[in-house]
């Protein structure tokens, strides 16, 4: 059985289960990285459709390449948290 750290997010203060929803999308601290790169997740549509919506409401270009490599740096910045 895993210890309660390395299931709750370490991202975040809020004691939630981390999971990949969390993680990318509802968690404060990647809320706060998209808000800076103004890309706007719709939490209530499946992944497919929410990454869609977000592109096509994306200000510049590059929705893509900047939404993978901001979601790889959070990844990472995670995992050397639970390190």
């Amino acid at each position: 059985m895993l210890a309660e750290e390395e299931v709750n997010c370490v991202m975040c203060n809020l004691g939630e289960e981390e999971d990949i929803g969390h993680l990318f999308f509802s968690c404060p601290f990647a809320q706060q990285c998209w808000q800076k790169l103004n890309v706007t997740w719709d939490n209530t549509q499946n992944l497919a459709t929410r990454v869609s919506a977000a592109r096509s409401q994306y200000p510049g270009p590059f929705f893509m390449e900047i939404s993978l490599i901001a979601s790889w740096e959070i990844w990472k910045l995670r995992k050397c948290l639970t390190m």
